[in-house]
């Protein structure tokens, strides 16, 4: 009978954090080995206590800097994510799957660009996503937005969704597009913001098809 319980609660837990909280199979089978629901009933009040306790984080061998500072610095806001549901559960994916090496690489690499262990803790409590993007990505993105670009990295820190956005697949073509039509006057300015938010067909009418200027498509 004990046996079958454990098998019922486990089987309970893995459905639960696959239809309710979104995980992937994978996921959902390696956290259900480190939570426990007292009750069936009301899982949402069992597991949200179980990711708010300092020691759950501890136990998963989370870097020291997300034990010290994210806990310390962001544990006050984290009522704030949860009543934003799918930023709570990409951060919470986040914490689940990146190693302690890949925290500690991470940091670095934003730190290189200027930020600090606050504006990175901000950061994710704004948009965990970008956490789970590759070191490789992020700094060939900051170097282009920051050196190719002039943009400050404050700038990029408060507008995450760039590091979203594919750099040969978007970003540069745009920017080439809008560089050629700063050369030949026929702009003045443009908000970054709005040119890569644009979707594709929006940005051609809106910076390409007014010219028609063949050269222009070359770039797209």
């Amino acid at each position: 009978m004990a046996d079958r319980n454990c098998r019922n609660e486990h089987s309970f837990k893995i459905s639960y954090l696959m239809n309710s909280l979104g995980f992937t199979p994978q996921s959902a089978l390696s956290v259900s080995k480190k939570i426990h629901f007292e009750t069936f009933q009301q899982p949402d009040t069992d597991f949200t206590h179980c990711v708010d306790n300092p020691v759950f984080l501890e136990y998963k061998n989370f870097s020291e800097i997300l034990s010290r500072n994210f806990l310390s610095i962001a544990a006050p806001n984290l009522a704030v994510l949860k009543e934003y549901r799918a930023n709570f559960l990409v951060a919470l994916q986040a914490l689940l799957q990146i190693s302690k090496s890949a925290w500690e690489r991470k940091f670095n690499v934003f730190k290189q660009w200027g930020w600090s262990d606050e504006d990175i803790v901000s950061a994710f409590e704004k948009y965990p996503r970008f956490m789970m993007f590759s070191e490789h990505k992020v700094t060939a993105l900051m170097n282009f937005f920051i050196n190719t670009m002039g943009l400050k990295s404050s700038y990029i820190a408060n507008r995450l969704v760039f590091l979203s956005y594919r750099l040969e697949r978007r970003i540069i073509p745009r920017c080439s597009v809008l560089r050629a039509l700063l050369s030949k006057g026929l702009i003045e300015k443009f908000s970054v913001n709005l040119m890569l938010m644009y979707t594709e067909n929006e940005f051609l009418q809106r910076f390409v098809n007014p010219y028609g200027d063949p050269f222009l498509l070359k770039f797209i």
